[in-house]
């Protein structure tokens, strides 16, 4: 299964380090103010508040707020309306598909998940790769700029929601690709990989051609 592989969650640790160590180099500071602007996110009053609808699924303030911070950290600049709402939109229907096929994790297993991560470092150290210092700078000035010590983070309700998030996109596009016949030898290849998004674009587009999407708060797309 995905969320076992040992290699798998090494990727994603290795990816995420990557990210880290380009941040990072770009400028002292950029990590830590990363985390205060989530910070300021989870501390909203009005984070709840639902500013869009999927099919009779909520989008909340949190939910929109947070991937503009993410799109923007990740791509250097500051996406649209439009383009904060189709990712989160992409990443909904997937949550709905993984609903549909009972492959939404429970907390247990999600914690039994975060627990895989937090011990990856480890992992990856044992078998002989060196993670550069500056990534773990870069870690721990998102702590500060939460505000949070490690064990608050890894304990927070809104860390534990986010994986959880992900661990149920993880098992969706798992299971997809294992009924589109995409082994991992074909998934390990650009030319599968490219294939494989390019068929889980279509499937999405389909799904968002048949769900309704109903904008609550004005002038949210631009």
């Amino acid at each position: 299964m995905l969320q076992k592989s040992k290699y798998f969650l090494g990727g994603i640790f290795l990816i995420a380090m990557s990210l880290m160590i380009a941040f990072a180099a770009s400028g002292s500071g950029k990590w830590e103010n990363f985390g205060t602007l989530f910070k300021n996110i989870y501390g909203d009053k009005e984070k709840n508040k639902t500013i869009a609808m999927l099919d009779g699924e909520p989008i909340s303030k949190q939910e929109y707020d947070a991937k503009k911070v993410f799109l923007t950290y990740l791509y250097e600049k500051v996406p649209s309306s439009q383009d904060i709402m189709e990712k989160i939109v992409y990443d909904k229907i997937l949550l709905i598909e993984a609903k549909k096929l009972n492959l939404y994790p429970t907390k247990e297993e999600t914690l039994a998940y975060m627990q895989k991560i937090r011990d990856i470092k480890e992992n990856v150290k044992s078998d002989g790769v060196n993670i550069d210092d500056s990534s773990e700078r870069s870690w721990q000035e998102i702590l500060k700029g939460q505000g949070m010590t490690e064990e608050e983070y890894w304990n927070s309700e809104n860390t534990i929601k986010g994986y959880q998030t992900a661990l149920a996109i993880a098992k969706v596009r798992s299971k997809l690709a294992q009924d589109w016949g995409f082994s991992g030898k074909k998934m390990a290849t650009p030319e599968g990989m490219a294939d494989y998004e390019k068929k889980l674009n279509d499937m999405i587009n389909e799904r968002k051609s048949v769900l309704k999407l109903e904008y609550l708060e004005p002038g949210l797309v631009n």
